[in-house]
């Protein structure tokens, strides 16, 4: 009898400890599913800021106007949605090293970099879309009809722009099936005795 309470007891306090693991990975589920709502400001956001972090890996990404718009709008919106704890040691570093300010700003203030944001681009977009044709040769950017990358991927991976979808719901499934793995053997060891 007593080995039946301790293994009992041993599976509640598995399943608590779970239960509290599994809260914060739903809520990091739910808050990937939120920022991946395609067509959102906070999608777009992170769409800009995780696009220019994968171009500050191509070489001369400081000269890329495209990186630079992204770079630029990536400062304008991190903020606003407090993304810059993701992206900024990264984006940090490689608006640094071009010599960009590489702190971002509230929403609505001025951008200081000398190349126009994607906010502005529509009146030269038919130059923009000969250099852009230019970069995307040279750093290996896709470029889209509007001067914008369609997205940057790094070697061996997806689009970042790809919704990886979440499964918040059966991630207590694992839990569940232990604890009545358990109970099942508690049960079976208790009746042997």
């Amino acid at each position: 009898m007593r080995g039946f309470q301790v293994i009992i007891l041993s599976a509640l306090a598995a399943v608590g400890v779970e239960a509290v693991v599994t809260e914060d990975i739903v809520a990091v589920d739910r808050l990937v599913e939120a920022r991946q709502a395609p067509g959102t400001p906070q999608f777009e956001c992170h769409s800009d800021c995780g696009n220019a972090l994968a171009g500050s890996r191509i070489a001369n990404h400081c000269d890329n106007s495209t990186w630079v718009g992204l770079y630029e709008d990536c400062l304008d919106c991190a903020l606003q949605f407090n993304i810059w704890r993701h992206y900024g040691n990264g984006l940090g570093n490689a608006g640094s090293a071009c010599g960009l300010a590489a702190t971002p700003r509230p929403s609505g203030v001025a951008s200081s970099a000398p190349i126009p944001s994607s906010e502005t681009l529509p009146a030269p977009e038919a130059t923009s879309s000969t250099a852009t044709t230019t970069s995307s040769v040279d750093s290996g950017v896709a470029a889209t009809g509007t001067g914008l990358p369609s997205s940057f991927t790094s070697p061996g991976s997806a689009s970042s722009t790809t919704p990886v979808p979440g499964n918040a719901a059966g991630v207590r499934s694992p839990s569940f099936l232990l604890f009545g793995s358990v109970v099942a053997i508690a049960i079976r060891v208790s009746s042997s005795w």
